[in-house]
């Protein structure tokens, strides 16, 4: 049976820590001994780490789709521990490849995000590090009082253990340490890991962690002050709302100016929370009740109407109203945010993100990430949306 509902472990079977000795860079040791995620929260976080930065919401969703398409039949739905089926060996090469990166940088965004890191971005969005070296990780990490953590993902379902531990060990020493204590958009890397997924067992995946070692005159946290984190957590919320809004939005984020005083919204009701995702994103859920292509007039026949509507695609990205109204009062028409303070941003709730991993309603279910981004299933029940508008002069969302 596919892997549709059923909760996995994955352990961490290795812990290799590094000594630095710049001041700058105080380390910390992973804090987790295993994870555990349910299928959409793999498919979320694969889907979320595969693109870089411009990328269209209505081909990140089925991204999603295909994702958990492609990993789906090759993972039980019986066991407890996450492991790759035989089934899976079939693939081409080029497909092993494929399959083995997407689901080890998806394991290694859980890693992080179960470690207490809550909002990342790709390292190539933030910027900085070392210029001297070419070689550069894949995220940046920052949570409350973790400080900031680079973060390079590797997998491998084939060959020895030993050889992958080299890869892992590489990717630490040639990735990540060059660029520690080097500003990353306006914060200090202080710490940084390479994540192995090491996926060729048909019983039991593993993680190997190679990392900064906490100093002995630091705690585990390492001390650092919250802020650190302002920027990495713009360029999160560009990218979450890219996803779920538009790429117009994403960039707007990024540079911390809006094109429009006003942002049309989609909004629906998850888990007794409100969630927005875009119209442009909303543009593939329609050709089935009025004309194609997209007749602009149409907005106005739907304003101030709930829609209830199946969409093509099971899943889609929206963002938790509350964590939008801030993130967009904050981001938006602020110039480069580089002088703002740290937006009043708490994680969602364990217990929101845990409802959404146990959900087995009518509609599908979904995952809901700590930084407020969810992946929601629709399943066989048609959802109602309401149009709301952004208004930027009174940082509010209205309903049309």
């Amino acid at each position: 049976m596919p892997w549709t509902t059923k909760i996995k472990q994955l352990s961490t079977t290795a812990n290799v820590g590094y000594t630095n000795t710049d001041p700058k860079v105080f380390g910390r040791s992973p804090q987790i001994e295993a994870i555990s995620f349910s299928p959409h929260e793999l498919y979320g976080a694969a889907a979320r780490c595969s693109h870089m930065q411009r990328i269209n919401p209505s081909i990140a969703t089925p991204e999603s789709e295909m994702i958990a398409k492609l990993i789906e039949p090759h993972v039980d739905n019986v066991g407890d521990d996450f492991a790759i089926l035989a089934s899976a060996d079939s693939f081409k090469d080029y497909v092993k490849s494929y399959f083995a990166g997407t689901v080890a940088t998806g394991l290694a965004y859980l890693a992080m995000t179960n470690d207490g890191y809550v909002w990342a971005d790709h390292f190539e969005n933030v910027g900085g590090g070392n210029p001297a070296y070419k070689r550069k990780p894949d995220f940046v990490f920052s949570g409350i009082g973790t400080g900031v953590a680079l973060m390079e993902a590797k997998g491998s379902r084939s060959g020895l253990l030993s050889g992958f531990d080299s890869v892992v060990a590489d990717g630490y020493t040639g990735q990540v340490e060059p660029h520690l204590g080097r500003l990353v958009g306006n914060a200090m890397a202080t710490h940084g890991y390479c994540i192995g997924s090491w996926i060729k067992s048909t019983k039991q995946a593993e993680l190997r962690i190679h990392h900064t070692r906490t100093h002995s005159s630091q705690n585990s946290t390492g001390g650092f002050d919250a802020p650190s984190s302002v920027d990495i957590q713009r360029h999160n919320f560009a990218t979450a709302f890219t996803l779920a809004h538009s790429m117009q939005l994403g960039k707007d984020l990024r540079r911390g100016r809006s094109r429009t005083r006003e942002i049309i919204f989609l909004r629906t009701e998850w888990l007794g929370r409100h969630w927005l995702s875009g119209l442009e994103a909303a543009l593939a859920f329609w050709p089935a009740f009025f004309d194609w292509p997209f007749d602009p007039h149409v907005t106005h026949r739907l304003m101030g109407r709930k829609w209830p509507f199946r969409i093509p695609y099971r899943l889609f990205f929206a963002v938790e109203e509350r964590v939008a109204k801030t993130v967009l009062a904050t981001f938006l028409d602020i110039g480069d945010g580089s002088a703002i303070d740290i937006p009043d941003l708490d994680p969602i709730d364990l217990d929101t993100r845990n409802a959404a991993r146990e959900y087995r309603g009518d509609a599908g279910g979904g995952a809901v990430f700590a930084d407020g981004l969810a992946l929601i299933d629709s399943g066989d029940r048609p959802l109602r949306f309401e149009m709301v508008i952004w208004d930027s002069a009174r940082a509010r969302f209205r309903e049309i």
